[in-house]
């Protein structure tokens, strides 16, 4: 609980194939072995990932800004996504609150996504995924296409809810330099697997593999889109 670890490798090491894996999102029918369980419960099945997508498991997409509906406010979408565990009014209270607690005043709140930043639109998908209470928070690179001072401001957002909701948040990313100094833990993939993991402060301090250290002195560019 309360604890953001950082899965981090570059493009094509398989990091959102994991998680969509997890969460029983790959397209048609892939074969994934291995074990994996949430809170007891043991996930890579459709059924069972079904069972926590959404309501346990709060899921930011890559390039999440994008599916944001045109044609409708984001209190609105935010309601929508509550509506999955609550009634209309509840719904639309809950909206109000996390769209508050994420940084966006109530004069905002009608607002069509294309009237707003997209740090205000990234703000938007987060209250989304929070909206039904999860306890595990993914964010599958949360940053991309923001320039350094949003990124910032997304990551401390991270930091907040995570102190303030109890969260335990899995933040993917391509870019270990920025999630040094918000992650707790680092977990390293390459090709698939992980190849080291341990406390940021260790890794970061003495890395053992090759690859590591390779990632700890790669400065890419805050704009570059990687899957």
């Amino acid at each position: 609980r309360e604890r953001i670890t950082a899965l981090v490798g570059e493009s094509g090491s398989g990091k959102s194939t994991i998680v969509m894996a997890l969460l029983g999102l790959l397209p048609g029918d892939p074969l994934v072995t291995g074990d994996a369980t949430f809170e007891g419960r043991r996930l890579l099945s459709g059924a069972a990932a079904a069972r926590v997508r959404g309501r346990k498991v709060g899921l930011i997409t890559q390039a999440a800004m994008n599916a944001l509906n045109p044609s409708y406010t984001i209190h609105y979408q935010v309601a929508e996504a509550a509506a999955l565990t609550m009634e209309g009014g509840e719904a639309r209270r809950r909206a109000t609150e996390l769209l508050e607690r994420v940084g966006l005043p109530p004069g905002d709140h009608g607002a069509y996504p294309h009237e707003l930043s997209g740090g205000m639109r990234q703000r938007v998908i987060i209250a989304m995924a929070l909206a039904n209470r999860p306890d595990l928070l993914i964010a599958d690179e949360p940053t991309t296409g923001l320039d350094l001072i949003t990124q910032a401001s997304i990551l401390n957002l991270l930091g907040e809810l995570k102190d303030g909701l109890g969260l335990t948040v899995l933040l993917i990313t391509h870019d270990v330099q920025m999630v040094l100094r918000v992650a707790d833990r680092l977990v390293i993939l390459q090709d698939g697997c992980v190849v080291e993991q341990g406390l940021v402060a260790t890794v970061a301090a003495d890395p053992q593999q090759e690859y590591t250290r390779r990632l700890l002195n790669t400065r890419l560019s805050p704009l570059a889109v990687h899957v």
